[in-house]
């Protein structure tokens, strides 16, 4: 049994788990485990592991998970392998995209709205709508206008 990647004891049992496989993806963690079912037979569980926060501000991961069975494994790693190869082909894969830190990304999202394009100028009607922006003077809050 490979042993990369191991977690928590608790987070899940591996009484029945033959093989343990993580791969670090961004953000992202994928773990390929093979397990044995009660009949003796394989089963792929693919979990993909995010660490995101909840709404205490505490960091959790946030799992999702997949199950495989073996007599399934040809027709499914056709049908991923045709999955992949059409976003591949459709979509040139752009690995500096997926490099670049958040940061990077969004200064230059940035940059291109602080320079609008003449395609991102308001037309009239859109300039005549009122904004979503109210003027407040705080210091009317305070009196008393009894």
């Amino acid at each position: 049994m490979e042993n990369q990647g191991r977690r928590s004891f608790g987070d899940r049992d591996n009484s029945n788990e033959i093989f343990s496989k993580s791969i670090k993806a961004g953000k992202r963690t994928y773990f390929f485990d093979v397990k044995l079912t009660r009949s003796g037979d394989h089963l792929l569980v693919v979990t993909e592991s995010r660490k995101v926060m909840d709404d205490r501000g505490n960091f959790v991961f946030q799992k999702n998970r997949m199950h495989v069975h073996a007599e399934d494994f040809d027709k499914f790693l056709e049908g991923f392998n045709e999955a992949v190869n059409f976003s591949k082909t459709t979509k040139p894969f752009d690995p500096e995209r997926y490099t670049k830190s958040r940061e990077e990304r969004n200064e230059r999202s940035n940059e291109s709205i602080a320079e609008p394009s003449s395609e991102s100028i308001e037309s009239p009607n859109e300039a005549s709508k009122p904004s979503s922006f109210t003027d407040v003077n705080f210091e009317d809050l305070g009196s008393d206008h009894s």
